[in-house]
């Protein structure tokens, strides 16, 4: 792995510390393809809509102190759809961008969709922290633009620093294992599932803290690419579909670990906050 430069440019924005209060949010890290087929974004966003929901009713009844924190890069498709459907119900967003802001831009032109960058500017303005991915070894401002490759190297990052960070990776994506794309959908599921590699104080101050909690949510949803009929829309069971009524066994699948590991933290968070809820 490449190692990331030691800073990171962020920009908080005002009032992000009194949005959450001294509490510790359930931060929900998203990844999946660009290029959505314009006939799906309905059902997918109806979709994405009903976990958003589901997480609420199903870990978060009766709380109210616990804020969802959405990890999202904004790069058009699934990023924007899952972006926008958690601002809708409340959530609040923080953007990890993978290279700085103008020339990240550049990769919305032209987009995929129709006014793409439009909508990341939209998006952005509504985030409470942004936060832009160092430059990994031998990567400039030069090398990005002009060697795919390495500008690959800095979606990894974003995709490495989701990863670190989320306590639940939400993917729309076809389930092609097969893809090798570096920093792409299939590279970024199979780090959350596996952890990602050390390399930056981030994951380092993870050992510390403990495991990872590595839940993921699927939508396996079909790309312009697909052949017609080979991906239908589908969510594949997590949360209480897998850990309700499954007795512990120690050969337990590594998702049912993951979820049950969740429900752990959960719920030692949400005792958290409502006592930091009643202190403040």
């Amino acid at each position: 792995m490449t190692t990331a430069a030691p800073v990171a440019s962020s920009h908080p924005a005002p009032g992000t510390m009194s949005a959450l209060q001294g509490r510790l949010p359930l931060i929900i890290g998203v990844t999946g393809h660009r290029d959505l087929r314009d006939e799906d974004i309905g059902e997918l966003e109806r979709r994405v809509g009903i976990v958003f929901d589901r997480i609420t009713s199903d870990y978060l009844t009766g709380d109210g102190a616990t804020r969802i924190v959405v990890l999202s890069a904004l790069a058009e498709g699934a990023d924007q759809l899952v972006a926008r459907a958690a601002l809708k119900r409340g959530a609040l967003l923080v953007a990890p961008l993978p290279m700085p802001i103008e020339e990240y831009r550049k990769d919305f032109q032209p987009g995929l969709t129709v006014n793409a960058e439009g909508e990341f500017d939209r998006l952005l303005a509504r985030a409470i922290a942004i936060r832009e991915m160092p430059f990994v070894d031998g990567n400039t401002i030069e090398t990005i633009r002009t060697d795919p490759a390495r500008r690959a190297l800095q979606y990894r990052e974003a995709g490495f620093f989701i990863v670190r960070h989320c306590q639940i990776l939400l993917a729309l994506w076809d389930r092609d294992e097969s893809d090798p794309r570096t920093g792409g959908t299939a590279e970024i599921v199979r780090l959350q599932r596996e952890e990602a590699p050390l390399g930056s104080a981030e994951s380092v101050r993870d050992c510390i803290d403990g495991t990872k909690i590595a839940a993921l949510i699927t939508i396996m949803t079909p790309r312009r690419q697909s052949p017609p009929g080979s991906v239908t829309i589908a969510s594949r069971p997590w949360g209480r579909e897998l850990t309700a009524g499954c007795r512990p066994t120690l050969t337990a699948d590594r998702d049912l670990e993951a979820w049950r590991s969740f429900e752990t933290w959960i719920r030692l968070t949400t005792a958290f906050n409502a006592d930091a809820k009643r202190i403040l």
